[in-house]
């Protein structure tokens, strides 16, 4: 049997006498995507929390191919290649967009002094461009940042974590405020790196046309525990699932 990428086991997280999470345990593999959905407060951006270290559990491990990282600091998590994508976009507003990414491109574990900078600047700049096509944005390259629109701010941070090669994306909400049409370009932006780059992907979402689109995986989460994993649709069909979550949206 394969070993997981990235594991969580039966992790718990206390807050004095509040408990957010309740022994959690879910894997993810090489190059899998996984759907993490459930009401606000059930623990899942607590989780990723977790997961990148800005929070130690109060019990329960972590592993990424097959060491534990439980209770290293962020920075080293980050360099281990899992990366997160916050709910508002993370971008340097009065940055032009190649800028944005030539600022991981340039940061990346193995990068040196002033010296290596200079060797590898033009592979940087290659990328850049290769990166910059990919998602859409070589003709807002020069433009700042905080210029763009917010479809376009969320894809410009996704391509600044993929410019720091990447392992796992953990991904908050990535298409809060897109329209429908720029919500199907990011689902097919997800499946392109996933497929093209084996990246694997965790992607907290409530948009439930997003979670049927991307066809993954779904873990649903309760109360600071995992109440169900499955497809979308037997997820669909669980009726604790349509109680406690989906409601009368899954019964249309």
């Amino acid at each position: 049997m394969t070993r997981p990428l990235l594991q969580v086991c039966e992790v718990t997280k206390d807050f004095g006498g509040l408990r957010v999470l309740r022994g959690v345990t879910l894997s993810i593999g090489a190059g899998e995507l996984r759907c993490i959905i459930g009401p606000n407060g059930c623990g899942k951006t607590t989780l990723f929390n977790v997961i990148t270290g800005a929070f130690s559990p109060t019990s329960g491990t972590v592993w990424f191919r097959g060491a534990q990282i439980t209770h290293r600091p962020p920075h080293a998590i980050s360099r281990l290649g899992i990366v997160r994508k916050f709910q508002v976009p993370g971008v340097y507003p009065t940055l032009a967009v190649a800028e944005n990414l030539e600022i991981p491109l340039l940061s990346r574990p193995g990068i040196g002094g002033p010296w290596s900078l200079l060797r590898t600047g033009g592979r940087a700049a290659a990328r850049s461009r290769e990166l910059l096509t990919r998602f859409g944005l070589r003709p807002q390259a020069a433009r700042a940042a905080a210029a763009l629109p917010h479809g376009q701010k969320q894809w410009l941070e996704i391509a600044m974590l993929i410019a720091s090669e990447a392992n796992v994306l953990l991904l908050d909400e990535p298409t809060a405020g897109m329209s429908a049409t720029e919500t199907l370009a990011t689902v097919a932006l997800i499946r392109e790196l996933q497929q093209e780059h084996g990246i694997a992907a965790l992607v907290i979402e409530h948009d439930m046309t997003f979670v049927r689109r991307l066809d993954c995986p779904v873990t649903v989460m309760l109360r600071g525990s995992v109440l169900f994993e499955g497809s979308y649709a037997q997820v669909q069909a669980h009726p604790e699932v349509r109680e406690a979550y989906l409601g009368h949206a899954a019964r249309a």
